[in-house]
């Protein structure tokens, strides 16, 4: 399930909440019950409390990465004001992640770092949408078939007298 981190008290940011849209903001704790698939859309609102200040100045140097299911990094946002739209897909399988890290991640071996130095703010283990379509159909013909089962030895038992059987069998 769809996980969306909220955190009290942050050294840069203090209190961040992160808000699904859409039909997702129906949620138990912090997961979401509907999974996202292959080629969604991840949508939320990322609410900070402060920004970065170095020096009394606020500096923009934070930006959202998405970290996609074969571990590659790719800029979603920079943080300017407390309320910040994110958006983004999930392009494979896998797990996909979204971080808030500094941006000066250039070289790109140090893309590792972001997910050491940076906050996690969603977290989900995307799979492709057959999954899903095989698992629902799945379910379905076994419940119809259990509901032809059930009728047929219904049927089948209404046909067998067990009763004069007892009876002769309790009499002894």
């Amino acid at each position: 399930m769809p996980h969306f981190y909220n955190y009290k008290n942050t050294n840069d940011f203090g209190k961040v909440a992160v808000i699904p849209k859409g039909i997702r903001r129906i949620r138990i704790g912090e997961y979401s019950i509907l999974p996202y698939f292959t080629m969604s859309k991840v949508c939320f609102t990322l609410h900070i409390e402060r920004l970065p200040e170095q020096e009394g100045v606020i500096k923009n140097n934070r930006n959202v990465y998405l970290q996609l299911g074969d571990g590659s990094y790719r800029t979603i946002a920079t943080i300017y004001n407390k309320i910040t739209d994110i958006e983004g897909t999930a392009e494979y399988t896998g797990d996909t992640k979204f971080y808030i890290a500094p941006s000066g991640y250039t070289d790109r071996n140090s893309e590792r770092f972001i997910a050491k130095e940076g906050l996690l703010l969603f977290e989900d283990n995307v799979l492709s949408i057959n999954h899903y379509i095989f698992g629902i159909a799945g379910i379905l013909i076994s419940a119809v078939l259990s509901c032809i089962v059930g009728i047929v030895v219904g049927v089948l038992l209404g046909f067998i007298q067990i009763e004069p059987y007892l009876k002769m069998w309790v009499e002894q």
